[in-house]
């Protein structure tokens, strides 16, 4: 369960590089552009204590190639019929290209880093955000990560049909990203004890509870986030590189760029 605002911070800084056009178009579909820069990482909020095919499934697309994804999602997005639905989809996927393009840049440091650290991925993704809100001039533990996130219903059926899922279990993964994101960063330190403790009787602890933002940064993890703050401002011309690409294909039927071949890992 990754960082919430390095992703809407990534999507943002692409938006800024993207051809006049596509600016455009994302502007008016801005909400489902938002809600896909998350990418299947969504599907982890579903009733995340406990083992059910939602969260698999978010597992599941970050281990396969992103062309399967993205291939059917365009499929999809020509037997879609309504203007509307089918501005949002695209948008959608637009917004999920980001995802794929920083993940990827991103994710093979970070697992190297949980393998032989003794860092835990969800800890290392914290820091970077504490590092990328602080950079951006924002109070990390004060500041609302989610607040791009919209619970409504045509981003919840734009996401809900590209990820084969129903419009309830998306509106319940919004709900409950917004709410994991308030508790596990805004809340006072007692509180976050309190976590701990309930995420050690639940068997969650270890793989949960670097998601949780303390009020001072993991002791030993400067040179991580250092290191990560550099690849994710270098992977931005990258992510600007495959949504004009993504775009092309969707628009034109242009063959996606090999780097869709890669998965998210």
């Amino acid at each position: 369960m990754p960082a919430a605002f390095a992703h809407d911070l990534y999507g943002r800084r692409v938006y800024e590089r993207l051809r006049p056009e596509i600016r455009r178009f994302i502007k008016k579909n801005k909400n489902c552009f938002y809600l896909g820069v998350h990418g299947p990482d969504i599907l982890f909020y579903y009733y995340p204590l406990g083992e059910n095919s939602i969260v698999k499934e978010g597992y599941r697309i970050h281990e396969a190639p992103a062309r399967e994804f993205f291939a059917e999602g365009m499929e999809k997005l020509r037997n879609t019929d309504s203007p509307v639905e089918k501005s949002a989809k695209k948008a959608y996927l637009l917004g999920f290209a980001c995802h794929f393009a920083l993940d990827s840049s991103l994710h093979g440091y970070i697992n190297e880093k949980d393998r032989t650290a003794g860092l835990t991925h969800a800890g290392i993704e914290t820091e970077l955000d504490r590092r990328l809100m602080i950079r951006e001039g924002m109070r990390p533990l004060w500041t609302d990560r989610t607040s791009h996130i919209k619970n409504t219903g045509i981003v919840c059926r734009s996401a809900a049909n590209l990820l084969n899922t129903s419009d309830a279990v998306i509106a319940r993964a919004i709900d409950t990203i917004k709410l994991v994101n308030r508790v596990f960063i805004n809340s006072p330190e007692p509180v976050k004890e309190m976590i701990c403790l309930f995420l050690k009787a639940r068997g969650k602890y270890e793989v949960i509870h670097g998601m949780l933002m303390r009020k001072e940064p993991i002791a030993g993890m400067g040179e991580v986030t250092d290191y990560l703050e550099r690849e994710f401002f270098d992977a931005v011309p990258l992510g600007a590189e495959l949504l004009t690409s993504l775009w092309d294909s969707m628009t034109f039927g242009w063959p996606l760029p090999a780097r869709f071949d890669r998965n998210f890992n």
